[in-house]
């Protein structure tokens, strides 16, 4: 569900809330190679400031109650 909210993120131009979605996916495990290489993009894109770097209240108010590992 994480890599989901990651991706919805994204297609919204919201890419410090898909970063921490990719945050809360690695607590699980390692990343595939796809979103290793997403997250390197969407880090540049905040970066230069062609991302959203609003606070996460977005991602705070959806965020899911995960079971612990």
């Amino acid at each position: 569900m994480a890599l989901t909210m990651a991706d919805a993120m994204a297609m919204e131009d919201n890419y410090a809330e898909a970063l921490w979605w990719l945050e809360v996916a690695s607590e699980h495990g390692p990343l595939e190679p796809a979103y290793a290489a997403k997250r390197a993009e969407w880090i540049r894109r905040v970066r230069r400031g062609t991302g959203d770097v609003r606070p996460r209240e977005q991602a705070r108010s959806v965020r899911p109650e995960l079971p612990s590992a």
